[in-house]
């Protein structure tokens, strides 16, 4: 029953290159130095995105994408402090995971419905 369900329930290509630019938790930070993590930071997701630009959106600037992706990885390499939290505030031995929804919290924002 579970090999019909994944049959049926493939993920599409594009959400996969899709997760490999913008899923957070897949960034390559905590290495062994800022500089290291700096040098993969550049670079990831980068192949995902030549991909995203050329198949679904030719329209879109390929250095302008990147380079707002990349804005957005430092900017959480940077802070990322702020975006972990306790995954049970009663057991802090079970350690943080990452909640990209905490700065909206934490500033009283809005999601979007």
């Amino acid at each position: 029953m579970i090999e019909s369900f994944l049959e049926r329930n493939q993920i599409p290509a594009s959400a996969k290159k899709l997760q490999g630019v913008f899923d957070f938790r897949k960034m390559p930070m905590n290495r062994t130095s800022k500089e290291l993590t700096m040098e993969l930071l550049i670079s990831h997701g980068n192949e995902e995105a030549d991909w995203i630009l050329t198949n679904l959106f030719p329209e879109l600037d390929s250095i302008a994408f990147k380079s707002e992706a990349l804005a957005a990885r430092i900017f959480l390499f940077e802070n990322q402090e702020d975006f972990f939290v306790l995954k049970d505030p009663a057991k802090p031995q079970n350690g943080r995971h990452m909640d990209l929804a905490v700065i909206f919290k934490r500033r009283n924002l809005k999601l979007a419905p």
